[in-house]
């Protein structure tokens, strides 16, 4: 009962509203499987997604509802479980930013139903309506690792609970809190030289932000990558903050075989990179080959291209700076004529030139 008692104390910092199998109202076989969502009705009470940007793996219809300004809760039923991991990325011509606070089985409602609490801010930190892209997963594919870094403030190395983290290779993930508000997460990759993609979501209800700084392989122990985050606070504050991160390689963050699947990485922000899929030991990839590349067109604006644009009809993209300063990345837009649009952003919600990940996924 100790080891529960602290998950539940941990969780409730952080997640007020996470239920447990037993708050919940019954205990069921966790399913395992994804979603994701384009939430583009920001201050609907609530809709349902359009079905071209929505998809969950049990072939049921997600639904959002907006609890208060900047606050939704997204609901992806038959997925329901204390379990697996959650990516968001603000959406729209905008300098706001979201997060995800807290995913689960609700405290009243269906506990077959996962659960997950969005909020978005404005770079002052304001709770704002923003639109969202969001995917779920408990699912692991052939190269792939999640990991809920939910100890923000522990200053030894530790291994997250497991039921919100998981690897490919068998071996579980660490964290390591360097400083303030700066981390190591280290992920086993398997066979050597492998990069590979990194996302990154903010975890928790403050406004906060994380973010990855520089994904490098570790020298010292072979097949290990070495993620480092940042977190600060929305005047630029370094701050101890909880956050997930997903890694995959040759494949989606969903972890779902037989999807259009693409990403790739720009890693000054000067755009204009074109590199065949594969290139830069798999940190671009397209499942259709060809070449992948980021073209910058003005200040903090980028167009991503590859061999799966006719699948831009449909699917969600996800992104996240890479950056050692207080910026920030949104998704503009995507679709087959434009290819995926990111716009990045510095604290005063300005454009600004600055690296990030992207990728995509699509039925």
């Amino acid at each position: 009962m100790h080891k529960v008692w602290r998950i539940m104390v941990v969780a409730a910092t952080v997640c007020a509203t996470l239920a447990t199998p037993a708050l919940s109202g019954a205990a069921h076989a966790v399913v395992v499987g994804s979603a994701y969502v384009l939430a583009d009705q920001p201050t609907a009470s609530s809709y349902t997604p359009d079905m071209n940007y929505q998809y969950n793996s049990t072939g049921a219809v997600n639904t959002i509802t907006r609890a208060s300004t900047g606050r939704y809760w997204v609901y992806l039923p038959n997925l329901g479980g204390l379990t697996g991991t959650v990516l968001v990325s603000a959406y729209g011509a905008t300098s706001n930013y979201c997060k995800v606070a807290s995913w689960g089985p609700p405290f009243h409602g269906v506990a077959t139903t996962q659960a997950v609490d969005v909020r978005c801010w404005t770079t002052l930190g304001v709770a704002a309506d923003t639109k969202f892209t969001m995917s779920y997963t408990n699912k692991l594919g052939g190269y792939h690792a999640w990991v809920w870094a939910s100890d923000p403030s522990r200053t030894d190395e530790y291994t997250p609970d497991t039921r919100w983290q998981a690897n490919s290779t068998g071996i579980l993930n660490r964290v390591q809190r360097t400083a303030t508000g700066r981390y190591n997460v280290y992920v086993p990759t398997g066979p050597p030289d492998i990069s590979g993609h990194v996302q990154i979501t903010s975890y928790g209800t403050a406004p906060d932000q994380c973010w990855n700084l520089s994904p490098w392989r570790s020298t010292d122990t072979p097949n290990l990558l070495r993620v480092e985050v940042m977190c600060v606070t929305p005047d630029g504050y370094a701050v101890d903050s909880p956050f997930v991160v997903t890694w995959v390689r040759n494949g989606n963050v969903l972890g779902q075989s037989g999807m259009t699947s693409m990403y790739a990485i720009d890693y000054d922000g000067t755009g204009y990179v074109s590199h065949p899929s594969g290139w830069g030991a798999d940190s671009f990839y397209a499942n259709g080959g060809g070449s992948v590349s980021i073209v910058r067109s003005r200040m903090g604006k980028y167009a991503v291209h590859s061999a799966a644009e006719s699948a831009l009809a449909h699917g969600n993209v996800q992104v996240n700076p890479f950056s050692t300063g207080g910026t920030w990345c949104s998704v503009q837009t995507w679709n087959p004529v434009d290819g995926i649009l990111v716009d990045c952003y510095d604290r005063n919600g300005n454009p600004t030139d600055v690296g990030f990940h992207v990728s995509f996924t699509g039925r």
